[in-house]
């Protein structure tokens, strides 16, 4: 753990939430005034919707890593964000990683940038034969390189990517946590059920969904857990879930005894959904008044939980 942390964020949590929300990024830019015409610029980022819960949560990963980087809010996309993009602070994020590795295809794009990270904090300056290496880098991202940069490199040489290889046995429940915070979610449903005696039917499951490439992590979680099943979502997309309420128990003991911990705004549906189940554990919902208060936690989770007063 991060010397400087003194909020107790577990470095695995922010392993698993950067494999969901996090980004490495290499961008190549056009520099009139230098030598070359090019410059080369480097970033680490988490993103997450803003809210004065998720803005939190970001000062508390700026301060586990010591107080580096900035945090910038996007109003016109309703997204706040961690930045790291100076070289010697990126070089604690890439040290981070190396010691506690990422698992999804993620850990491609890392192994990738910190190439690039390497080349740079290594050279004097950037020199031509640099500059192709690192475009040869960036052309595996997704972005890929410009329109503008091909032109310009119409002959660079392509590189062979690593292989993604994840060591799968790191997850835990602080990565687990982090992963949730991200790509996961805790819901709660009221539906018609004309057997029921209310006429209508609570439903519960957690979710995590992930890319067709990345289903190895989903595979592991179920094996890991020793429960849930994963399912073809749509085009590309996989879902691993837990819809049973034996199951759902099981994890949140597991999840509690291990001392992992949601943060930011998933932390408050997690507390929800927590009490939803609890509701039902006591069968309350069964009564007309514990389906209601079911009910009403269904009306502010997730997408309909409202910030700033509104």
């Amino acid at each position: 753990m991060n010397k400087n942390n003194t909020n107790n964020i577990n470095p695995n949590y922010i392993t698993g939430l950067t494999d969901g929300d996090g980004s490495f990024s290499v961008g190549i830019y056009s520099k009139p005034d230098s030598k070359l015409g090019w410059t080369v610029k480097l970033r680490f980022l988490i993103t997450a919707g803003y809210n004065p819960t998720n803005y939190i949560m970001l000062q508390n990963i700026q301060q586990f890593f010591g107080g580096i980087g900035n945090i910038n809010i996007k109003p016109q996309d309703n997204t706040c964000n961690y930045i790291v993009n100076s070289l010697p602070e990126l070089k604690i994020i890439q040290q981070h990683f190396i010691n506690y590795p990422l698992c999804t295809y993620k850990l491609v794009y890392f192994q990738l940038w910190s190439e690039v990270l390497n080349i740079i904090s290594l050279s004097g300056k950037l020199t031509l034969e640099l500059l192709l290496k690192i475009i040869a880098f960036k052309s595996h991202f997704k972005l890929g390189v410009s329109d503008s940069l091909l032109e310009a490199f119409p002959n660079n040489k392509s590189i062979t990517i690593p292989n993604y290889s994840p060591n799968l046995s790191i997850i835990d429940f602080h990565w687990l946590a982090g992963f949730i915070n991200s790509d996961g979610s805790f819901s709660l449903t009221v539906s018609k059920e004309k057997s029921r005696k209310l006429g209508e039917a609570c439903g519960y499951y957690i979710s995590i969904t992930q890319n067709e490439i990345s289903k190895i992590v989903l595979d592991y979680i179920a094996e890991f857990l020793g429960y849930g099943k994963v399912y073809y979502q749509a085009k590309g997309v996989y879902v691993y879930k837990i819809n049973s309420k034996v199951y759902i128990n099981d994890f949140i003991n597991k999840f509690e005894e291990a001392g992992a911990k949601i943060q930011g705004a998933k932390a408050l549906d997690y507390i929800d959904f927590c009490k939803g189940i609890n509701i039902v554990n006591n069968k309350t919902h069964l009564t007309r008044e514990g389906l209601e208060d079911f009910r009403a936690l269904t009306k502010g989770m997730n997408s309909t939980r409202t910030y700033f007063g509104k």
